[in-house]
């Protein structure tokens, strides 16, 4: 099913996001918001996330609604996937993508959404858990993503990376695109082709090597 994807390498709280979220605005529906990814840094880390998504969205007009989704138990829940009803977009925050991955891989609310056709916003580790696979240390242990890209690994935070987690990436993509995307960046598209947004780039290793896009670039990248 074809939906509008919105990747955030992070940044996605500033200022140049605005017209994004304004234009992922719909008169009488809400942002669906999951912090899963803060799970594990505890319950106030969890709320100062969900207090900044909500002031976020706000800036565009949409009210938020905090999915109550923070394991596999709540995901399965159907409190959580009645969130979806009536909702703009769901957006994922940032945070580890293992704790989101463990949560929604299979579970009742991945599948409603996956029958849905709203758009999807993710952030660094949000936007990462599509891919088919990301690093869970710096020691290069690897996770299996939701595989929604099924040949491809993205990399938030790219600009700030040092060389080491740039090699755990590279060597983890392998043959499959390498989708990086720096802090202040959004590729944003139907997963076949995308246009770049922010002061950022977004940078495609693929089998011709190395592809640098700033905003306004239209990519052509078929990833679902």
């Amino acid at each position: 099913m074809s939906r509008l994807f919105v990747l955030f390498g992070t940044g996605d709280w500033a200022p140049w996001c605005d017209e994004l979220f304004a234009e992922l605005a719909v008169p009488g529906r809400h942002a669906a918001v999951i912090a899963a990814g803060q799970a594990e840094n505890g319950p106030r880390v969890v709320d100062e996330y969900r207090r900044g998504a909500a002031e976020r969205v706000a800036r565009a007009g949409v009210p938020n609604v905090d999915v109550p989704l923070l394991n596999r138990s709540d995901a399965d829940d159907p409190a959580a996937t009645a969130c979806l009803e009536n909702a703009a977009f769901l957006y994922v925050l940032g945070g580890g993508p293992r704790g989101q991955v463990s949560a929604l891989r299979g579970s009742r609310f991945w599948r409603h959404y996956l029958d849905t056709s709203l758009p999807y916003v993710g952030s660094s580790g949000g936007a990462m858990l599509l891919g088919a696979r990301y690093p869970t240390s710096d020691r290069g242990h690897v996770d299996s993503g939701l595989g929604v890209f099924p040949n491809t690994v993205i990399a938030a935070h790219w600009n700030e990376l040092d060389e080491n987690w740039r090699r755990i990436f590279l060597d983890l993509a392998g043959d499959d695109l390498l989708v990086a995307i720096d802090v202040d960046a959004a590729l944003v598209g139907d997963g076949s082709t995308w246009v770049v947004h922010g002061p950022g780039d977004a940078h495609v290793r693929g089998p011709d090597g190395w592809r640098r896009y700033s905003a306004g670039a239209r990519v052509s990248l078929h990833l679902t």
